[in-house]
């Protein structure tokens, strides 16, 4: 055999031991995995509080006409309404939207200053510091001064009215003339057509404290004119003067008493009316203003009339002292003067 044949075999055989070789060492390649990012943890989100407003009453219970005032409010703006009887700087929170007082707590100023997203609203008392996020609606003497004479001249017959008043109160002799001013509000001269004809509205101003024998005496100057109806300042309210006032009587035997809710009322005096400080009408007022941010806000109280008897006062003649006393509060009307 040539070396040519013989090479070729060898060669062949050369290239299949490669190739067996090749198959056998073939590298076992694991795939790999390729990592994935971790997504960062997003914290939940807190609910945000619901917005609020408090009253905070020392009155058990809270007045009900202002709860009815406030509660209706907030269930028109979409508001959480709370009522406590104290409140610290603690318990405002940025939800706090508003908060009403009753009476001034001691320390408004810190809890102002250290809530000025917070509007704050007292009743009764002045915004005397000037704070910027607190308005006030207080009662003025002289408004309830006028309105006690508007209503005693307002259901007297024959204008036949009188009043025993304060002379020492935070007007003084003021509220005696404010209360001839809302008389003759009423009736102009007031000039009544049977004697003896006097002026009406009669009138006697003494200290608060006076004693029994004072008032009882000025009451029996007056029942000389003939009384019709008649207000009596709650310090001066006695079984003595009631029963001196209707000695003398125009009405039947008589005389329509009227008075503030400080006076007694335990059944011994008949009142027709007495009147009171409202301060829910004016509340709502302002409530919206304050609820848009604006503080600062200084407004006068309306007079209210309780204990109606409505064959005296009757409806309309309530109508026309709602009218009035709305109107002296929103400054139509100055308690000053009889214009």
């Amino acid at each position: 055999m040539s070396l040519r044949k013989k090479t070729i075999p060898l060669i062949m055989i050369g290239l299949l031991a490669a190739v067996v070789i090749c198959g056998c060492s073939v590298i076992n390649r694991t795939p790999t995995a390729t990592p994935t990012a971790m997504a960062t943890p997003v914290p939940p989100t807190p609910t945000a509080a619901p917005a609020e407003m408090v009253l905070v009453s020392t009155q058990t219970p809270a007045n009900d006409a202002l709860v009815k005032t406030l509660t209706d409010f907030a269930a028109a703006n979409s508001l959480q309404f709370r009522t406590v009887s104290a409140l610290t700087s603690a318990d405002i929170t940025p939800s706090t939207k508003i908060v009403v007082f009753s009476d001034a707590p001691t320390d408004l100023n810190s809890l102002a200053s250290g809530a000025s997203a917070t509007q704050f609203i007292l009743l009764g008392t002045a915004n005397s510091a000037n704070l910027s996020n607190v308005s006030s609606i207080t009662a003025n003497p002289a408004d309830e001064a006028f309105m006690a004479g508007y209503l005693t001249e307002l259901i007297a017959i024959d204008w036949r009215s009188a009043a025993l008043l304060p002379s020492d109160g935070s007007i003084g002799t003021g509220y005696a003339d404010a209360f001839e001013n809302g008389a003759r509000f009423v009736c102009g001269s007031c000039t009544p057509f049977y004697s003896p004809i006097v002026s009406f509205p009669q009138m006697a101003s003494e200290p608060a404290n006076s004693p029994s024998t004072t008032w009882t005496a000025d009451a029996g100057t007056l029942a000389l004119k003939w009384l019709s109806a008649a207000f009596i300042t709650p310090s001066a309210v006695s079984a003595d003067v009631t029963s001196t006032l209707t000695s003398r009587t125009s009405n039947t035997g008589s005389v329509y008493f009227i008075s503030t809710t400080a006076a007694p009322q335990d059944g011994s005096v008949a009142w027709v009316a007495l009147l009171d400080t409202d301060y829910s009408s004016t509340l709502k007022t302002i409530l919206p203003q304050v609820l848009a941010g604006k503080g600062n806000l200084n407004a006068r109280a309306q007079i209210t009339l309780t204990s109606v008897n409505a064959d005296v006062v009757t409806p309309g003649k309530q109508n026309d002292f709602n009218t009035t006393a709305a109107d002296l509060a929103a400054d139509k009307i100055n308690p000053s003067s009889v214009q």
